[in-house]
């Protein structure tokens, strides 16, 4: 099975997490999970990845800097990384109304079972394709806006069954969410994500 690309950074002072079965499980579907004891490593790490697909774990209770302050730093400068709460402390005991407005994906007690976790995850890792799918859109529609001595009615794309494919169609399936769009659309999220993950390019 290929693991996902997108990062996992878990944010924790108790470094026993990475002996559960949870830190393992994502192992498993993830190629990079990357823990944190000390929560100014791991929110400097985050900052100077800004530009790379990830998820963050975070527990709220820590020293130096807690997670509410590494939310908030965050958002600062990104408003799509998906920012997962996994944390002892009874959401009912705990100020959620700047979790609420930095957009905090999910609140998850340590004490839930493996597979709603791994399911919030999977969520989370869906929100960011979504994301992306809106963003590629947006792209493909500013990209056709400067293309001026472009014929855009070409054949662009061929199919191994000889299937072609013009930029304004390519665009049109992408937009009715065509199976073909979806994967056109997919296939670009996974390039990108691998053009990023190498080094290639840093977007803006």
């Amino acid at each position: 099975m290929n693991k996902s690309h997108v990062q996992i950074i878990w944010i924790d002072e108790d470094e026993r997490n990475k002996e559960e079965v949870l830190f393992d499980s994502l192992k498993e579907l993830y190629e990079e999970v990357v823990f944190f004891k000390n929560p100014d490593e791991g929110l400097s790490y985050i900052l100077e990845n800004i530009d790379k697909p990830m998820i963050v774990i975070l527990d709220i209770n820590m020293p130096q800097i807690n997670g509410h302050v590494i939310c908030s730093r965050v958002r600062e400068n990104s408003k799509l990384i998906p920012i997962i709460l996994f944390t002892g402390v009874n959401e009912n005991n705990e100020p959620l109304s700047d979790f609420i407005d930095n957009h905090v994906f999910a609140f998850i007690k340590k004490d839930t079972d493996l597979d709603t976790i791994m399911a919030k995850v999977k969520e989370a890792e869906m929100l960011l394709v979504t994301q992306a799918d809106g963003l590629i859109e947006d792209a493909l529609e500013e990209w056709l806006q400067i293309q001026e001595n472009r014929n855009l009615d070409e054949p662009l794309l061929i199919q191994a069954g000889g299937r072609s494919y013009s930029i304004n169609e390519i665009l049109d399936e992408v937009r009715l969410k065509t199976p073909f769009g979806r994967t056109f659309m997919k296939d670009v999220v996974s390039l990108t994500i691998d053009l990023i993950l190498r080094g290639k390019r840093n977007l803006p």
